[in-house]
């Protein structure tokens, strides 16, 4: 079974002042952005449950980090600098992953043009 995963978990944000329900009913919320999103077995979902991306990344197999479009490495793609604000992390942080799933989109068509 798989289930739609945060990458970077809604509870880590409550420091935005916000909950994490209302954070999940807020569709326009940056961390609701399919980029921050990926489907994983439920075994692993309930393991990594609310760890934050620089805890949990450890136990994920750099060929899973990969095939997610996972920016690595991660203790330096999922770290929040001193100057950054916590938005400007999040969207920091997708932003590097939009170009990895473009990339990789590029290459697959590539692949099936070939």
């Amino acid at each position: 079974i798989l289930n739609d995963h945060h990458i970077c978990p809604l509870s880590n944000a409550t420091k935005m002042g916000q909950s994490s329900k209302e954070i999940r009913e807020n569709k326009k919320h940056i961390l609701n952005s399919p980029l921050n999103r990926t489907y994983i077995s439920s075994v692993s979902n309930s393991v990594i449950r609310d760890k934050a991306p620089s805890n949990y990344f450890e136990y994920v197999s750099e060929v899973s980090q990969h095939g997610h479009c996972i920016p690595t490495p991660i203790s330096e793609k999922y770290v929040k600098t001193k100057e950054e604000s916590e938005i400007s992390h999040y969207k920091r942080v997708l932003t590097e992953r939009f170009y990895h799933i473009q990339r990789k989109v590029i290459e697959e068509l590539d692949n099936l043009y070939s």
